[in-house]
């Protein structure tokens, strides 16, 4: 056999490889965007989205590509599904009444996109330790008068 026919056969085997995993790509929704249920298997992140989008009037725009092969199933509220699908992305999901949109911003390995927050400076007690959350069980007094009383 030449080497001529070896490399044909080469590239025939690597292209029905690569069209044999392209082909095995799945994204099956079912439910309302209250309760969605989605079946992924080897399929692209933008794959889901479009499905999403198709079911339940998603709309999406990426400023990076989707190409992300996913597996598995995601159960929940809409904008749960689409946010366990994103983690390690920066995006915005916003909603109004039954219409969800979602805009990617960057992949969570790119630097992080400062927001409005993040440009307010908040005063911090110096010498003064300064708690995360509250400690459970903690029961704090109903706030006192606004003004002294005099007695």
């Amino acid at each position: 056999m030449s080497s001529t026919h070896f490399h044909l056969l080469r590239v025939a085997g690597f292209s029905l490889l690569a069209a044999s995993s392209l082909a095995h790509a799945e994204v099956t929704t079912r439910g309302t965007p209250e309760v969605v249920h989605v079946e992924v298997k080897n399929a692209s992140i933008a794959d889901v989205l479009d499905a999403l989008r198709d079911a339940y009037g998603l709309a999406y725009r990426s400023n990076i590509p989707l190409e992300r092969q996913v597996s598995g199933t995601y159960e929940g509220p809409l904008p749960q599904v689409v946010t366990r699908l994103l983690e390690g992305n920066n995006f915005v999901l916003t909603h109004s009444g039954n219409s969800f949109q979602v805009v990617i911003l960057s992949s969570g390995a790119s630097q992080a996109v400062p927001n409005a927050l993040s440009a307010i400076p908040f005063p911090i007690p110096t010498g003064k330790a300064v708690p995360t959350q509250m400690p459970p069980g903690l029961v704090l007094p109903p706030p006192g008068p606004t003004s002294p009383s005099a007695r």
